[in-house]
């Protein structure tokens, strides 16, 4: 099947030094993957600032530069041993850590006239399947935080629920890749003290409480990410 999908990550963030999304989509850039998994259609690479505007512009202008006709968005969650497939994204911006420009957002809407939530704009649970497949761990996640990764998807989303400019589009959450293994990493707690739950940088349930050493090299997160896009892409239209 023709056409073209666009991957995007994003740049590292919260201190750290590295991202593994990043790495993935470089992975996906300078190894000659794609032909092996996707087949016929095209892949276009994006990385995102991790910043409240400069993210969703640069999105938007990846999206016209490529004219694709679905986006898979990634992020990194440190604290998670899995791929996480994210269900919904939700029209709001409650930022745990300040972005890279040094902005906090509080309770604010991402789009002050949208809709509350989008949900993703693929079959959630085949594209699981797909992940696994490759032999990385994977799981359904309920939504995707309220930090940078969640804007991102709901762009995403708004432009295949309410712009039409997409057939397709969702986002993948990623664990840390062996290539980070050492690095040191800020945990940061939810406001929620009776739960107690360990948050990712990127404000969304972790599913870990403790270090955790990462086992899935990037190439083959790559390959994972590939054919999550290949069985996206091959939704009716």
């Amino acid at each position: 099947m023709a056409g073209r999908v666009l991957i995007t990550g994003f740049e590292p963030f919260g201190g750290a030094r590295t991202n593994c999304t990043e790495m993935v989509v470089r992975t996906i850039e300078a190894e000659r993957l794609t032909d092996e998994i996707t087949g016929s259609f095209d892949v276009r690479t994006a990385i995102l600032p991790v910043t409240d505007s400069e993210g969703p512009a640069m999105l938007e202008r990846a999206i016209k530069e490529h004219a694709p006709d679905g986006v898979i968005a990634l992020g990194e969650a440190e604290t998670r041993t899995n791929v996480s497939v994210e269900r919904v994204a939700l029209n709001l911006k409650d930022y745990r850590i300040p972005d890279n420009a040094g902005r906090t957002c509080r309770d604010e809407p991402i789009a002050v006239e949208g809709d509350d939530a989008y949900f993703a704009a693929l079959p959630v649970h085949t594209v699981c399947e797909a992940v696994q497949s490759e032999g990385v761990p994977c799981r359904l996640s309920r939504d995707a935080g309220l930090f940078l990764c969640n804007q991102i998807m709901y762009e995403v989303l708004k432009r295949v629920r309410v712009e039409g400019v997409l057939r397709y589009g969702g986002f993948l959450h990623l664990p840390l890749v062996r290539e980070q293994s050492g690095e040191k990493r800020a945990v940061f707690k939810s406001n929620d003290s009776d739960r107690g739950i360990k948050m990712s940088l990127d404000g969304s349930e972790g599913s870990v409480r403790g270090p955790i050493e990462p086992t899935v090299p990037t190439r083959e997160m790559a390959r994972a990410v590939l054919a999550a896009a290949a069985v996206a892409h091959l939704m009716p239209a």
